[in-house]
């Protein structure tokens, strides 16, 4: 929304299309707003390593795609609702997911290093 008028004939609404850009108003009789947010603070947390990164992309265990050139993995909890669904950003599957991205990181770290997970885990 990105402007509102209240009149006698109701409130006409201004929204933009955040895809496309297509704005349009409307007049409605009532309205009843509900908030929603865009999960984008990795983009900005990782904006100094953007470069690596084409389009902020992740596979099927929440790693984000980089350039070969670029070693580290970086995994997104939260931040995955356009590829994974709606189930992304809620806690109740947080621990599930961690298990995900965990055995994930220990393939991508087997190869050089002791798997951190594992450890961890096996740790009192």
């Amino acid at each position: 929304m990105i402007g509102s008028e209240a009149g006698p004939e109701g409130v006409e609404l201004n929204v933009r299309d955040l895809e496309s850009g297509h704005t349009e108003s409307t007049r409605y009789e009532a309205v009843v707003l509900a908030t929603g947010y865009v999960r984008d603070t990795h983009k900005r947390l990782l904006a100094p390593v953007a470069g690596y990164l084409p389009d902020f992309a992740v596979n099927r265990h929440y790693q984000l795609y980089t350039k070969p050139e670029f070693k580290p993995a970086i995994f997104l909890q939260g931040s995955c609702e356009p590829t994974h669904g709606l189930s992304d950003t809620l806690l109740s599957i947080l621990a599930a997911r961690t298990s995900e991205i965990c055995d994930a990181l220990d393939q991508t770290t087997a190869l050089y290093a002791p798997s951190p997970c594992k450890e961890a885990a096996a740790t009192p």
